[in-house]
């Protein structure tokens, strides 16, 4: 296995076809600061949203707009778990930043609108004041329901805790 390969092995396989960056400072980031494109590994400091497909940035800078293709690619100064949800492919973000209400609505109608996450997930949220994700242990068709008959509240009915969850 080549350097290369080792280095590709920890950025996300969707990604790895996207533009690679230098930044102009190396030294110090400065968000205003232009970007070079680079199509070295090598030479690269960075990884951009913008899902290339092979077309350098400095050839096509005034084509990347409207019609361009992206992936979020976000630099988020807080904590962050991504937790993977009992349905194959799903996970629950969790985010370690506390909003107002009316704040949290926008975030929750964005990430609908542009399919982050589903609209139905979103009006649900909307609808009761916040929004919820299963436990990372509980699994779809497990859940008892408060007044179920035929729940006996001596059994346990969920798994013990796995000493190797991120929580």
């Amino acid at each position: 296995m080549t350097d290369n390969d080792r280095r590709w092995a920890d950025v996300p396989h969707f990604v790895q076809g996207h533009q690679l960056i230098q930044f102009h400072d190396r030294s110090a980031f400065d968000y205003g600061a232009p970007d070079v494109p680079v199509t070295e590994l090598d030479d690269a400091d960075g990884i951009s949203s913008f899902a290339a497909g092979g077309v350098n940035l400095e050839t096509t800078a005034s084509s990347v707009g409207y019609y361009s293709r992206h992936r979020p690619i976000l630099d988020i100064d807080f904590e962050a778990v991504l937790v993977e949800s009992s349905t194959e492919g799903h996970y629950h973000l969790y985010l370690d930043k506390l909003m107002p209400w009316s704040d949290y609505r926008l975030l929750l109608d964005v990430l609908a609108k542009v399919g982050i996450i589903e609209q139905g997930y979103a009006d649900a949220s909307l609808d009761r004041g916040y929004s919820n994700v299963r436990l990372p242990w509980i699994t779809k068709g497990m859940m008892p329901r408060v007044g179920d008959d035929d729940i006996d509240p001596t059994q346990q009915h969920y798994p013990p805790i796995n000493p190797d969850s991120p929580f």
